[in-house]
């Protein structure tokens, strides 16, 4: 398995039913939601329906909410597995999950489905080697949806900060390398101590997603090296593990999200394999103050 899919495994064994949610409030799921039930009710009853791109089935979820009836299979290049991870699986257990797929170059026959979608998930892929996949796999009068990740949304603009924080959690010298030379005996308690103040007195954004939840860990840590250097080295290496792979997460989304040109050069992609495709356009959730741009939704069919 590859590093980025990686970041993503560990994430989705998390029981995170969503991937990128604009401002957590159970009504910006239920509004992404909507987006899918829609899309699924002009389909016909028995629709065979590939999700691309899965993670841990938030639109398989959202299309068996209102029918149960539809055939649904998620890929996903992360090793994913819903049923095991989520603390209610829902209607996912009729779903078909397949982890390990990349997107560019499914394994499902020409022709094989009547609907194609994916929230968040084929723009971190090669889009041009993808445009031939969906051309290919759908079948004629089929239909695709894709909610896909904005430069400029709610969702992306706020991890540029994130990435430069845990940034400074995880720079050679600093307070990780301080815990993990404390851990190995070759410096103090005091040294540690120094070092947190340090990076608390440090200019820079502090959050309790990243550096709350570090020195939470930390003080786990030494806690269990009171007892056993042994159960303390492997929570700090756990800890630091989880770090890693959410600067990598974070760094690939800012990396997969697309501008105005970008998606409508993906569009234009679509196109050239015979796709018919709508005008993209942004979405949004919320009303008033609390609107928030998610993402590009793109939709069309095969003529």
């Amino acid at each position: 398995m590859t590093e980025d899919a990686s970041a993503w495994t560990l994430y989705w064994s998390n029981n995170t039913p969503q991937s990128c949610i604009a401002a957590q409030r159970e009504s910006d799921a239920e509004e992404i939601n909507a987006i899918w039930r829609s899309f699924v009710a002009g389909l016909k009853n028995d629709a065979k329906i590939l999700d691309l791109a899965t993670g841990n089935g938030a639109v398989p979820s959202a299309m068996l909410r209102d029918r149960q009836s539809y055939s649904i299979t998620g890929v996903d290049r992360a090793d994913i597995a819903p049923l095991k991870y989520l603390d209610d699986p829902g209607h996912l257990r009729q779903v078909e999950f397949v982890g390990g797929i990349d997107v560019g170059k499914l394994p499902m026959p020409d022709q094989s489905y009547d609907a194609l979608s994916s929230q968040f998930g084929i723009e971190y892929g090669d889009l041009a080697a993808i445009a031939l996949e969906i051309s290919r796999v759908l079948k004629p009068g089929g239909h695709c949806q894709f909610l896909m990740h904005h430069r400029d949304s709610a969702i992306v603009s706020p991890n540029a900060l994130l990435i430069e924080e845990l940034e400074h959690c995880l720079q050679d010298g600093g307070l990780i390398e301080t815990l993990l030379n404390f851990l190995k005996g070759t410096c103090s308690s005091s040294d540690l101590d120094q070092k947190g103040q340090q990076y608390l007195e440090t200019e820079g954004r502090k959050t309790r997603q990243i550096s709350g939840q570090l020195f939470e860990g930390i003080g786990i840590t030494l806690k269990a090296a009171d007892n056993n250097m042994e159960d303390a080295s492997r929570i700090a290496g756990n800890m630091i593990t989880r770090l890693k792979a959410e600067h990598a997460r974070l760094v690939q989304m800012e990396n997969a999200s697309l501008n105005d040109e970008e998606i409508q050069q993906f569009k234009r992609q679509l196109a050239n394999r015979g796709m018919a495709i709508s005008e993209p356009r942004p979405m949004t959730i919320g009303t008033g103050d609390e609107k928030a741009l998610i993402g590009w939704l793109l939709a069309g069919s095969k003529p």
